[in-house]
């Protein structure tokens, strides 16, 4: 029999719709469902919560957040005094160092040993010799940077950068200058480091005073029996021009021509060009040159042979002139001599065919 107080399911959806408001009804997600519900259930049950407890559970959740945040920057600030200890640590920590050690480091007694090996590999690869880094095999540079990254370095992070090699000299060069500037207690490495920034700063210089030249890489030298490839030349106007291997003479013998120079002149072409490509510039060598330079130029012989031998002369000194008035004063003084020679030649055909 039906209970008398029954009531059909289908009465009862219209009644639970009338306890809740409207706008409650609908869920944003289906997880949600059972908490709203259970909500709803309180609110139902208990009424409105107290103003006080609405008040006290902002309060907590502000505590929940400022704790939060204070936690997040304890860890920022751990994580700094991380990255300052990795650059403070001595050579023999165990953590892996982010960066090559700095030179305040370097120059300290606890890094002798790391500074003994890096100027080890710089001797064993000749890098002070080369004024330029690159990311071929065959640069010096090169060769340092891996050995110092494969050895005494091997706990520090290889730079991976396409300029990692001039950064890498760039680094070695401004360690050499903390030791030059170095005024604290006595530096055992002090002379050797030294002496490695000298090789240095000689390989510079001759690198900024010898000129671009196509063709073969080796230095062409007063005298050489060579084929003549590319002489570099400064003309009048002061603007560079080359002469090729087909407008260039190869059948003047330079070493016959050195020979028949006067001296002075001829001892200081050779002392001239050998201190350019030693890199050792010097004034009073310059000066000895062009006043001997000068009085050959002044000299103008008689005869043909005289002539004619004054021209090869004038031709080779032209062929290795460095300045744009050296040239000059050489052409004006070759023009001359040559056309006395074509004078004397007319007169020798003239009076031969009479």
């Amino acid at each position: 029999a039906t209970p008398k107080n029954w009531t059909h399911p289908k009465n009862i959806l219209p009644l639970l719709s009338s306890l809740f408001p409207p706008n409650k009804r609908q869920h944003r997600t289906t997880t949600m469902a059972p908490t709203n519900s259970k909500r709803k259930a309180e609110d139902i049950t208990k009424g409105a919560e107290p103003e006080e407890a609405k008040k006290d559970d902002v309060i907590k959740v502000a505590e929940e957040v400022a704790a939060a945040a204070a936690a997040t920057v304890a860890d920022a600030d751990a994580s700094m005094e991380i990255e300052d200890k990795d650059d403070e640590d001595g050579p023999e920590s165990g953590s892996k160092r982010r960066f090559f050690p700095r030179v305040k480091h370097l120059l300290t007694p606890e890094w002798e040993p790391f500074l003994v090996g890096v100027l080890d590999a710089l001797d064993e690869a000749a890098a002070p010799t080369a004024a330029c880094a690159s990311h071929k095999a065959t640069n010096p540079w090169y060769k340092a940077f891996n050995s110092i990254y494969t050895g005494v370095a091997r706990d520090c992070s290889i730079p991976h950068g396409k300029n990692r090699y001039h950064k890498f000299k760039d680094k070695i060069v401004e360690l050499w200058q903390g030791v030059e500037s170095y005024t604290g207690d006595d530096l055992p490495l002090r002379d050797r480091a030294l002496a490695q920034y000298e090789e240095y700063k000689k390989s510079c210089a001759t690198q900024a005073i010898t000129p671009k030249k196509e063709g073969s890489a080796t230095p062409k030298t007063p005298g050489s029996l060579a084929t003549p490839r590319m002489a570099s030349l400064k003309t009048p106007s002061s603007t560079r021009r080359f002469l090729s291997g087909a407008m260039a003479w190869k059948h003047l013998d330079e070493k016959v021509v050195l020979e028949t120079l006067p001296e002075p002149l001829k001892s200081l072409v050779h002392i001239r060009h050998l201190v350019q490509e030693l890199g050792t510039p010097n004034t009073t060598v310059k000066e000895q040159y062009d006043k001997a330079l000068e009085e050959y130029l002044k000299d103008i012989p008689e005869g043909k042979d005289a002539l004619y031998e004054k021209s090869l002369g004038l031709a080779f000194l032209f062929r290795y002139a460095l300045n744009a008035e050296e040239t000059k004063d050489i052409k004006e003084v070759y023009e001359r001599v040559v056309s006395d020679y074509l004078v004397v030649i007319n007169d020798s055909l003239t009076s031969t065919s009479v």
